[in-house]
């Protein structure tokens, strides 16, 4: 007796299929074997939509994988960032560049702007030799490099070499491209401030340990630098200067005015007692020994101490911290009041240099 749902053949007198359960009709061993063909292919159609499904899902998983295994070639990276370009999204065409230029996102954006302002915006581009390279063997992680030339539209049309690299070591290349806009790259020197940052732009950029710092920039494009250590100094400035140097002069901080003031009011307090006591001893805390001013007060101390006395009357709030020979040195413009032996008291000012010693602010020159 065979199902006349599943086709399935059930021993004879049976009321239900084995296989699905369903009713069984009398009669049904009669049905021929075309019969049970028919019932059958009734069967596979009951069936063949989710089939059909499955199929087509483990396409789309192949395809899917084989998507993201296809190699990009240099030859698409260079078209997608100049697509960028020309469409002035500055942050996509970022995604495209050398990562071991070491520009942060946002001074490569501040950059690109301020190129389109001096040069105009990108109107048009045509990479030429396309065709040509697309026939190399560009998927091989051994070609490092491959170079276009790219006709630029902007206020003028110009020729200029595009470089796609490949920075991958690996087997599977890693294309990036070098930006035409010419470049440099500088190794500033900080020193070694104690919770020092120093931000690019507003984004913050790596600093080593001894103070050393690589930045990348456009030329003639400054860029707004930010040098802070809370505890020493606080500046801002356009980076590069006018000159070729970097000029490493900072603010003080308000903490560090403090420190520098307290030194020279306190050293001028020991030269009192020292001259009251005829003791060089007591300014030893206070100058740094053998530096030019301690010769200086030292000679000043027993030739002219019974004729003239001096006073700080003010310090000057424009402090600035200077580094010389990976140490800091503070310059601080003081005015005094010089009393003659006859009390004659005339004002003066001078220029009072300081470095770091052990932690303390200590006078190195006057």
């Amino acid at each position: 007796m065979y199902c006349s749902n599943c086709g399935k053949k059930n021993p004879n007198h049976s009321q239900f299929c084995e296989n699905c359960g369903g009713p069984l009709q009398a009669g049904s061993e009669n049905i021929t074997d075309a019969s049970q063909g028919l019932l059958i292919l009734e069967n596979i159609k009951k069936h063949k939509v989710p089939l059909i499904m499955g199929i087509t899902a483990l396409i789309v998983v192949y395809l899917f994988i084989s998507i993201l295994n296809k190699p990009v070639m240099p030859i698409n990276v260079a078209e997608k960032y100049m697509n960028a370009l020309s469409g002035q999204d500055y942050a996509k065409a970022y995604k495209y560049i050398d990562s071991e230029l070491n520009m942060p996102e946002k001074a490569y954006v501040y950059s690109m702007q301020e190129i389109e302002k001096k040069a105009g915006p990108i109107k048009e581009y045509r990479i030429e030799n396309a065709e040509v390279e697309k026939k190399m063997e560009e998927t091989l992680a051994s070609s490092y490099e491959r170079s276009y030339t790219v006709v630029v539209g902007r206020n003028t049309r110009d020729m200029t070499r595009l470089v796609v690299k490949n920075i991958s070591a690996s087997e599977k290349p890693d294309w990036r491209v070098e930006p035409f806009d010419s470049y440099n790259v500088q190794e500033l020197e900080l020193g070694t401030l104690p919770d020092m940052k120093l931000k690019v732009c507003g984004e913050e950029v790596k600093v080593s340990g001894d103070g050393r710092c690589i930045i990348t920039f456009f030329h003639n494009i400054p860029l707004p630098i930010e040098i802070s250590s809370p505890s020493i100094v606080t500046k801002t400035f356009q980076y590069p200067s006018q000159t070729e140097e970097y000029p490493l002069v900072y603010q003080a901080s308000d903490k560090s005015k403090q420190e520098i003031q307290k030194a020279i009011t306190d050293l001028f307090v020991a030269l009192d007692n020292a001259k009251t006591q005829r003791n060089m001893q007591l300014l030893e805390p206070f100058i740094v020994y053998g530096s030019s001013a301690w010769n200086d007060i030292e000679r000043w101390f027993y030739n002219e101490q019974d004729s003239t006395s001096l006073k700080v009357t003010r310090i000057e709030d424009n402090i600035k911290l200077a580094l010389k020979n990976d140490e800091f040195s503070a310059m601080a413009k003081t005015y005094l009041d010089y009393q003659d032996s006859e009390g004659k008291i005339s004002s003066n000012h001078a220029n009072i240099e300081l470095i770091q010693d052990n932690g303390t602010w200590k006078i190195s020159d006057l």
